[in-house]
């Protein structure tokens, strides 16, 4: 999704909004807020173990049901991925 086709300018975002009872959300979108979002962006392991995706799993899965608490029109919880095949060696 880009924002600015849906008609949101730069002053319309608010990056670590702070939530009652929920913690800090990682993107606020509106004024006043309609749609929010939480970020992810996982690491590869330093060790090649797959702990870190069981790690990143859980974290998406905590914001999922945090976004679920709240009543914005718009809850996002996105997962940013690159291509494994663009490493270098």
């Amino acid at each position: 999704m880009v924002l600015e086709d849906r008609g949101v300018t730069p002053d319309q975002m608010r990056l670590e909004v702070s939530e009652p009872h929920i913690g800090m959300l990682d993107l606020a979108v509106g004024q006043p807020v309609h749609t929010v979002f939480e970020l992810k962006f996982p690491r590869d392991s330093r060790t090649g173990s797959s702990s870190a995706d069981t790690v990143t799993c859980g974290s998406l899965l905590k914001d999922f049901y945090r976004l679920a608490r709240l009543s914005y029109s718009e809850r996002w919880a996105v997962q940013l991925i690159s291509d494994p095949a663009e490493k270098a060696p």
